[in-house]
Parts: structure tokens; sequence; C-alpha cells
């Protein structure tokens, strides 16, 4: 009988747990919401298409920047992608990609600074997307 056991996996070396439920897309989805409404009304009036293909492209570039990004932090002294590139391409539209890469693979997701910036990004595309489908009240009742 063999008593010995086995030697614990380091942290560094070990992948990222599996994400415990899918309750993230739930909440994607949700995300999605209002800028996917304001996308439609805007396709009645406008050729709308290239940038919501624009949009799914920068968000699937910036899921692979996370993971190119956290590859690096994994190997100290490598050089990092700088987090204002990364806010750049949320508030071009890579936030849902964003999103789904601090979920999936862990990165970003505890770093308070980050996740402020991140969060004001996405709430920016939620006031825009709800004040365009509300006739830009809240933009008019700013102005005066």
């Amino acid at each position: 009988v063999n008593t010995k056991s086995a030697a614990p996996r380091s942290r560094e070396n070990s992948p990222a747990p599996a994400p415990r439920s899918w309750a993230w897309t739930i909440g994607l989805f949700g995300l999605l919401i209002l800028p996917g409404l304001a996308a439609g009304r805007l396709s009645l009036r406008y050729d709308v298409a290239w940038a919501v293909i624009g949009c799914a492209g920068v968000s699937g570039v910036l899921f692979l920047l996370y993971a190119i990004d956290k590859r690096r932090a994994q190997a100290k002294g490598a050089e990092r992608i700088p987090e204002a590139g990364l806010h750049a391409l949320e508030l071009l539209g890579g936030w849902p990609g964003a999103f789904a890469a601090q979920r999936l693979l862990r990165h970003k997701n505890a770093k308070l600074t980050y996740q402020f910036v991140f969060w004001l990004i996405v709430a920016a595309w939620q006031a825009v997307a709800l004040d365009y489908l509300l006739g830009w009240r809240m933009l008019r009742g700013l102005a005066g």
C-alpha cells in the first residue's frame, strides 16, 4: 500500500478553476440588453451592421489580450499590456469581451482600481444606450 501523498501542485502551475456556474453569461446577456435594443432601433434608420461587427471584433481581440496579459503576469518579469490600452478597447466596444475574459480567465477581476474604471465604462455604454432609447432626454436635461 502506497502511503505517500502526492505533492501539492503549486498555484502558479495549476490552471485557473472553471467558473462555478454559467451565471456570468446571464449577467453578460443582461448587460447587452440596452445596447442591443439601441442598436436595433438605430438599424431602422441606419446600417449598423459594421458597428456591431466591429464591437464583436474588438471584444474578441480584447479577450485574447486578457489571455496574453494573464500569461505574461504568470511569467514573472514579462512585459505586461498597459491597463490604459485595455480600457481604451473596452471603451471602443470591447467591454463584453473583457467581461467574459474576467469571468472565464479570472484576470483583472480582483483589482479594485481596474474594476472601478471597467464598470464606469460599462455604465457609460448603458447610459448612452438608455438615453438614446429615451430620445436623448438625459442629455437634453443636462444641456438646459
